[in-house]
């Protein structure tokens, strides 16, 4: 049996709307090989973040495109973000 981690959340220091939902968390879950296609995994380990922009719509709730990432998500918030990712690649 699997003790990691299947999602995280991630209370966001600056919420925003998107349309008339506002979000305040975000739900990220652990992502599968298939999430990776396209994406360097040393992109992901390095933080990249137009890496980043493409991949978080694969696995976070609520959906969002990546489009909205950019315009939305607060650098702070992208940062514990990218810090829960980076979790998920090492196994944790």
């Amino acid at each position: 049996m699997s003790t990691k981690t299947k999602t995280r959340k991630i209370e966001l220091k600056e919420p925003f709307k998107i349309g008339e939902t506002e979000v305040r968390e975000l739900v990220l879950r652990r992502p599968t090989p298939g999430d990776l296609r396209g994406l360097a995994v040393s992109q992901l380990a390095n933080m990249d973040a137009d890496t980043f922009y493409e991949f978080l719509p694969r696995i976070i709730s609520p959906a969002m495109t990546e489009d909205q990432v950019i315009e939305h998500l607060d650098l702070a918030d992208l940062v514990k973000t990218m810090a829960a990712v980076s979790e998920f690649l090492q196994g944790k």
